[in-house]
């Protein structure tokens, strides 16, 4: 990785392929709630059942996706190689919508290298976070 920390790692999709989320949603969740990095807008926070779109997650309940949300990169937004990652998901927000209950264990969950390394699931990269103490 090059740059300074902390970052914080995102599951690569290309941006066409990405899940577009349905209107008519039963999740609460505003649609499409501005994500801010150092004032500027990067993404947006988008209901967790867009999850749902991804193949073999279309299968779970969705109850599990009520009031949870993800944040998705916007285009043009670059991961830390230079590598354009719009459309692309944050990788602890998908896990604590579908795995734990907590952020903060899906975040030390996506933190620890011997459970999830971009070495062995070349599908992710990492982007900035932007906050000097917060890692993802």
């Amino acid at each position: 990785m090059s740059g300074k920390g902390p970052y914080c790692l995102v599951q690569v999709f290309p941006a066409a392929r990405a899940p577009v989320a349905k209107t008519g949603s039963s999740n609460n969740v505003q649609r499409d709630t501005p994500w801010y990095i150092n004032r500027e807008v990067v993404g947006c926070y988008k209901p967790a059942d867009i999850l749902k779109e991804l193949p073999g997650l279309d299968k779970l309940d969705s109850a599990i996706f009520e009031d949870k949300t993800i944040r998705q990169l916007g285009r043009g937004q670059l991961d830390v190689k230079g590598n354009d990652v719009g459309g692309y998901f944050v990788v602890a927000d998908a896990a604590a919508a579908v795995i734990f209950t907590s952020k903060n264990n899906a975040t030390m969950w996506v933190n620890n290298k011997n459970q999830v390394s971009v070495n062995t699931a070349h599908s992710l990269t990492y982007i900035d976070s932007g906050h000097s103490s917060v890692q993802f």
